[in-house]
């Protein structure tokens, strides 16, 4: 018998179209898939925003393996990159093939020797480029300079807030927040795709609409580490909501809702229930994506969520209205930024290496010039610095920006 058939007695096939998840980073995993035709794409959730692509593995490979043999949750979030077809072995059948076919353990080994030497040749590569294989951060000056896209939303704020009714506004909206007359520019549509999803607060059954990570090409990484995409903008539909409870997150994380969260979101979900609309429009208006932002930063209230999670979302809120040129949000938004970013770095046991640490500074940097607090931002520049250790890309980062403060301070320190 050959191996494909011995699969078959213990796998079950499944299809799986472009762009549709396989698993994701986080959960609990007890199904590993071994590639019979297609490709998948390998992304992990980049520590300050949108998941990144590390790797693509192709027919004759598998990927899950690690969760079966740890019981540990999902290491990266898997997507096929192109229709694909797999085999599905969960946890007991895995051992017991292992048990009939103790060549399939050799390759598994085999594969992630391979993995971990790709990765560590990646890694000497970095380093002896300085980290010139990454994405070019260029600070906001230059990138304020350059022409805008047409395809990019754009829009002045109006005083009203239909999206925001007195009776929710001190509830889920901040003081100040407007109406944005914005609608999706068209070709959005050609980087979304619908699916179902399923919440995990109450069970409800509902289509979202989200990235083709298939199609998204990168154009630049901003100073504060905003990537920015051609032609497209992700944070549009970042964030999915439960039309029955109101639970919202990031679709990468959205099943991640602790058991003690379930109640204190229904019960605000009864709250607000027939005071918000959460169904989105077709073209989808920025209005609707301020909504679901704040729901999401409601429901991490909720959950107790980390502070480096709600700094993450206040931070793509401050990026929202700076795209709808509401100077004044965009100014408040970056000061919950500052403050849960220095409460996630300082007060809160956060498990960090040198590169995150380095990143927390810089965007820390970045946060106190929007604050106006050059002398808090060269501090943390200073701190972001790290000769012997972490990403030499972004030293140079903190370098570049503390040279630039000189300059603008006529050479003073």
């Amino acid at each position: 018998m050959s191996e494909l058939d011995a699969l078959k007695e213990v796998g079950t096939m499944r299809k799986f179209a472009q762009d549709d998840f396989i698993f994701r980073e986080g959960e609990t995993g007890n199904v590993m898939y071994i590639i019979l035709s297609g490709r998948v794409d390998v992304y992990i959730n980049s520590f300050n925003d949108f998941p990144i692509k590390v790797s693509e593995i192709g027919p004759g490979n598998f990927v899950g393996e690690m969760s079966l043999l740890d019981d540990q949750p999902r290491s990266a979030t898997i997507i096929a990159g192109t229709d694909t077809i797999a085999m599905a072995i969960d946890k007991g059948n895995f051992q017991n093939f292992i048990c009939r076919q103790p060549s399939l353990a050799y390759k598994i080994m085999k594969g992630l020797s391979t993995r971990v030497r790709h990765l560590n040749e990646e890694l000497a590569k970095m380093k002896e480029s300085g980290g010139k294989g990454r994405p070019a951060i260029e600070p906001d000056s230059q990138a304020s300079t350059r022409k805008r896209d047409s395809s990019a939303p754009q829009a002045s704020p109006s005083s009203q807030c239909p999206a925001a009714p007195e009776t929710v506004k001190g509830a889920l909206f901040p003081e100040g927040h407007k109406t944005y007359s914005v609608n999706a520019p068209a070709v959005y549509d050609t980087f979304i795709f619908s699916k179902d999803a399923t919440c995990p607060v109450c069970g409800k059954q509902f289509k979202v609409k989200m990235p083709r990570m298939s199609k998204l090409r990168l154009d630049r990484v901003e100073s504060d580490f905003r990537k920015v995409y051609v032609d497209f903008e992700p944070m549009w539909y970042s964030i999915w909501i439960c039309p029955e409870c109101l639970y919202s997150n990031f679709y990468f994380e959205y099943d991640s809702v602790s058991d003690k969260a379930v109640k204190p979101i229904l019960e605000q979900a009864g709250r607000l229930k027939g005071k918000i609309k959460t169904d989105y429009a077709e073209p989808r208006t920025i209005d609707q994506v301020f909504t679901a932002y704040y729901l999401a930063l409601s429901c991490a209230d909720i959950c107790k969520a980390p502070p480096l999670k709600r700094a993450k979302l206040w931070i793509q809120l401050s990026w929202l209205y700076k795209d709808v040129k509401d100077s004044e949000m965009f100014t408040a938004a970056s000061m919950k930024a500052l403050e849960y970013y220095y409460n996630a770095l300082f007060k809160s046991n956060l498990n960090i290496n040198d590169d995150q640490e380095q990143q927390l500074n810089l965007i820390l940097g970045e946060l106190y010039l929007v604050k106006g607090d050059e002398v808090g931002a060269q501090k943390h520049f200073y701190a972001a610095i790290k000769r012997n250790s972490g990403n030499p890309q972004y030293t140079q980062q903190a370098q570049d920006r503390l040279q630039s403060l000189k300059k603008k301070d006529g050479g003073r320190t």
